[in-house]
């Protein structure tokens, strides 16, 4: 669902701004800010998602802690709620 082919229908929903309310987007949509905040918010997803398939492939895994600070900020822009249940 995040991945870049389905952008148009998340841009017409608004919906990075309401799954992640505490990411600063710095502007809305359709603003070219937006889309650049978006941009880097996906692709911090998916280099979480990249690691998560490495873990489940039994294979090393490099800069373990930067993985883990993007994963917390990740699910702090989520939940400050969720964020505060975990760490």
């Amino acid at each position: 669902m995040l991945n870049s082919q389905y952008s148009n229908l998340l841009h017409d929903k608004g919906f990075f701004l309401k799954v992640f309310p505490y990411y600063d987007f710095k502007g809305t949509p359709p603003s070219k800010i937006y889309y650049k905040s978006e941009a880097e918010l996906r692709s911090q997803i998916d280099t979480i998602r990249k690691i998560r398939n490495r873990v489940f492939h039994h294979e090393k895994i490099h800069n373990y802690q930067s993985i883990l600070d993007k994963a917390k900020a990740i699910l702090k822009y989520l939940s400050e709620e969720s964020f505060k249940a975990f760490f």
